[in-house]
């Protein structure tokens, strides 16, 4: 199984950030939990994610903490 890159996984945040950004501030977190929800879910099953991806990608659910 291939782990994902710094880099690649910079490139992905930041676009799931940007398109996140979206829905802030409008007290709809369960839109930016299915859009997080659906990002994991396109990826690749061979895909590896490290705990400290998948928490920041995760805490793109609330920008509060951010």
């Amino acid at each position: 199984m291939a782990g994902m890159s710094e880099e690649e996984f910079r490139w992905w945040y930041r676009y799931m950030k940007k398109e996140l950004n979206k829905y802030a501030g409008r007290g709809d977190e369960s839109a930016r939990t299915a859009m997080i929800a659906g990002f994991f879910g396109g990826m690749s099953r061979e895909t590896v994610f490290t705990a400290d991806q998948v928490s920041k990608i995760l805490a793109l659910r609330r920008p509060e903490k951010e």
